[in-house]
């Protein structure tokens, strides 16, 4: 175990609320149980991709020979009195093994804007693809977007999406938000 483990405060990572719904529907799944009031997936994160190189460069500074464990992020949505509860946990894997990680706030506030940026250019090219085939306003594909992913429930309103989505597409360049950004708040954009 690496020194960093000793000296600050690990908590077990977790996803943001609204990028539970979102990456549940976008992720494709090797194991998922759908329960009258659960549904839960287990997402194999393979080592070459570009979500697993970053995860294991964050575990890395916690624990050496990183390398020998695979990744998987496990997503559950239950609907509990009054609406639905989102949860989230990261594992570590070797042979039959898993093991909850844990890192610093810093760390897990990392990796979720990393899962942040997706999300958000995500938006951005659904309503830019939207808005070519249909001749919807864009307040309704955005509407459209919010209740495909839960984002109403989640406390996101049609009106900062909008915001976000004008200022996002009002630049030159569609991806300079990867040059310039780190997303790190959920609702004001």
């Amino acid at each position: 175990m690496c020194c960093l483990a000793n000296e600050h405060e690990l908590i077990p990572f977790r996803l943001r609320d609204h990028l539970v719904p979102f990456l549940f529907n976008e992720f494709k799944c090797e194991e998922a149980v759908v329960m009258p009031r659960l549904k839960t997936k287990a997402i194999k994160l393979h080592k070459t991709s570009s979500i697993c190189r970053l995860i294991n460069m964050v575990h890395s500074k916690y624990e050496e020979n990183t390398h020998l464990y695979d990744y998987r992020i496990q997503f559950s949505i239950r609907i509990v009195k009054g609406g639905k509860k989102y949860d989230s946990a990261l594992f570590k894997t070797r042979k039959d093994e898993h093991e909850l990680l844990q890192f610093t706030e810093y760390d897990n506030n990392y990796i979720n804007g990393f899962f942040e940026d997706i999300f958000r250019t995500a938006f951005i090219f659904y309503v830019n693809g939207s808005k070519q085939f249909t001749s919807v306003a864009i307040k309704e594909v955005i509407n459209d977007f919010m209740d495909e992913y839960d984002l109403l429930e989640l406390g996101f309103d049609t009106e900062s999406l909008r915001i976000l989505y004008y200022r996002e597409t009002g630049k030159e360049n569609k991806l300079t938000r990867f040059q310039h950004k780190s997303s790190n708040r959920v609702n004001n954009y």
